[in-house]
């Protein structure tokens, strides 16, 4: 090798040494960025969710959304409102301003605004020695089909919350895993899991597989509705289609 190939090997390995470092440096920068951001989403749903459980008295039967409407007229957050004023003066100009833009846990913008009243006006009132002591509590008296529905299983535990135990409701199908902050309309239907098949989001957290393979003798029909079925809830059908693989 020429002392210019040699000299070109060396600057391409330590070009290669830096980019490397550059890239460890950029993971490491990232991983907390993105760990803080999931802890900040989570906190909005379960801040709502302990809203809603407190004064909106929720029915599993209803959409949550009228749950909602008793806690925002609940005796309790009247007097809030009188003592810190009401959601949208706390949220500012964009829902003071234009009264056609929602202010509940179903809009997006709206989460992180109630979240944050909550924990500031609301929870003070609670009677726990700090938050999660107080946060725990309200999550402890919660309808577990609540807790369920929203995922607060997940949610939750992410920022070192206690949920009760779910098991008794695990069997019931609830909406695909949310991508936002905000709550499910609803209602909750009480609809089993099809056998032999799981929560996904359930079992991963008590390492069961999240996978499943249909009988051979069904019918067309009746597979595709259970690979709809199982795909809606993020289930992995293993053999959607045996025709296929045969041929």
């Amino acid at each position: 090798m020429s002392r210019q190939s040699r000299r070109l090997a060396t600057v391409k390995r330590l070009a290669q040494r830096y980019v490397d470092r550059q890239r460890e440096a950029g993971k490491q920068t990232k991983a907390p960025q993105t760990e803080e951001l999931i802890r900040k989403c989570c906190f909005y749903r379960v801040a709502c969710v302990c809203l809603v459980c407190l004064y909106g008295d929720p029915k599993m039967d209803e959409p949550l959304i009228r749950a909602w409407e008793r806690c925002i007229e609940s005796d309790e957050m009247k007097l809030c409102f009188r003592k810190h004023g009401n959601l949208r003066d706390y949220a500012g100009s964009i829902f003071k301003e234009r009264a056609n833009v929602p202010m509940d846990p179903f809009y997006n913008l709206a989460v992180r605004h109630i979240a944050h009243y909550f924990y500031e006006c609301v929870l003070p009132e609670i009677s726990g020695s700090d938050s999660r002591v107080k946060f725990n509590r309200i999550l402890a008296a919660a309808p577990l089909w609540l807790l369920w529905f929203t995922y607060m299983d997940w949610h939750a535990r992410q920022l070192d919350l206690t949920v009760p135990d779910l098991s008794s409701v695990s069997r019931l199908v609830r909406e695909p895993f949310p991508r936002s902050s905000t709550l499910p309309k609803g209602p909750l239907v009480a609809q089993q899991l099809p056998a032999g098949c799981e929560d996904p989001i359930y079992a991963a957290r008590h390492n069961r597989p999240t996978s499943i393979a249909l009988p051979d003798n069904l019918t067309r029909r009746e597979r595709e509705r259970k690979v709809r079925i199982y795909t809606q809830i993020g289930m992995r059908v293993a053999n959607p289609d045996p025709d296929r693989e045969r041929g």
